[in-house]
């Protein structure tokens, strides 16, 4: 039987894979390309996500109510507070790392 005929279900050999074929998908390769594509938009979607949460309340928000709240007592704390809040911009860094993995699931 031959691939290109729409049947409920058939199984044939393609390079030496045995590769079934049902209603709606013409081949298991397709549906892990969908599978792949959906696995890299949730990646991007999470990892941006992600990195918002760690810039803006992590790193900016942390860091500013540190360096508050130790004004009086702790002068080291009040300076990690104002190097947290200004390096808040690395907090994007898993960002990238979570865009590139994502758009190279998606392209390959």
């Amino acid at each position: 039987m031959k691939p290109s005929q729409k049947t409920k279900s058939t199984a044939y050999y393609r390079l030496g894979e045995r590769v079934f074929t049902f209603v709606g998908f013409r081949s298991l390769t397709v549906l892990l390309k969908k599978y792949k594509i959906t696995t890299g938009i949730v990646l991007i979607v999470t990892s941006i996500i992600f990195s918002i949460w760690l810039c803006f309340w992590v790193m900016l928000y942390g860091g500013i109510m540190q360096a508050v709240e130790n004004f009086q007592v702790n002068n080291s704390a009040v300076v990690w507070g104002i190097i947290r809040a200004i390096l808040s911009g690395a907090g994007m860094i898993p960002a990238y790392i979570g865009i590139v993995i994502g758009l190279t699931l998606i392209e390959y």
